[in-house]
């Protein structure tokens, strides 16, 4: 029932210890179920099977790796898409910051179309931290452009990279995001001020760079902040001087 084992003057650890077991042990058979419900193509009990092995005894790395295979057979995007997001925090966790890395890469490249699709909401109102995996049933979505999913990978993948002391994979990164962003305009509104923190991160990190400051100025514009984009192209123009080009200052 997943009640809490608590309010007791004396916590019972012992019957703690007892009820976790009991949930890997029915985690494990719903697990295993849930394989067995997808292999005769019973998908909507399968998802309930893994639903339910979370709910018991939360999820890892191997387990979301099945959800989402079982979610894409079911046409289920939305909500795959949102387990792809466990599934690379779970990774990092396991330490295997290579292949959570490689999920976030397989993201950028699933969605490249500039045009509008269907993305799960929870991505932009701020509920994917507070995702509840037992929901049942898929994510609902809304029509984005994928630049915004862009933002939103690139916020949790360039730490890695940072990490990892790539400076070139890093800009690359940002400035495909950056540039994509201020090309729609329409984007600002929810992803404006992250990308704003990631160009003035990337500033600190990489150093002043003209370009970098062009467009954290275009952006500011954008966002209707005049006083800090006029600002960010005096940076601009400085770091123009500083490498001895007048006529770009």
């Amino acid at each position: 029932t997943r009640e809490p084992l608590s309010g007791q003057l004396v916590p019972n650890h012992e019957k703690k210890a007892e009820v976790q077991a009991y949930r890997v042990k029915r985690a494990g058979i719903c697990l295993d179920m849930a394989i067995l419900q997808k292999t005769t193509g019973n998908y909507i009990v399968a998802n309930q099977l893994m639903e339910r092995a979370v709910a018991l005894n939360g999820g890892n790395a191997t387990i979301y790796a099945r959800w989402i295979s079982l979610l894409e057979a079911m046409s289920w995007h939305g909500k795959a898409l949102v387990l792809k997001f466990f599934l690379a925090e779970a990774y990092q966790e396991q330490d295997q910051k290579d292949t959570a890395m490689k999920v976030y890469d397989e993201l950028l490249e699933q969605y490249q179309m500039p045009q509008p699709m269907k993305l799960p909401w929870v991505l932009f109102n701020g509920g994917l931290e507070k995702f509840d995996m037992e929901t049942p049933g898929n994510v609902a979505c809304v029509m984005a452009r994928p630049i915004l999913l862009h933002v939103i990978v690139a916020d949790k993948l360039l730490p890695l990279i940072k990490a990892r002391g790539d400076a070139s994979g890093y800009k690359k990164l940002l400035l495909r995001v950056s540039e994509t962003t201020i090309r729609f305009p329409d984007t600002v509104t929810y992803s404006g001020a992250r990308v704003e923190a990631l160009l003035t991160n990337a500033i600190g990190y990489l150093g002043p760079d003209d370009h970098l400051w062009n467009l954290l100025a275009q952006l500011q514009l954008l966002m209707g902040k005049a006083p800090q984009a006029g600002s960010s192209y005096v940076n601009a123009a400085r770091c123009c001087g500083m490498a001895g080009d007048k006529e770009a200052a």
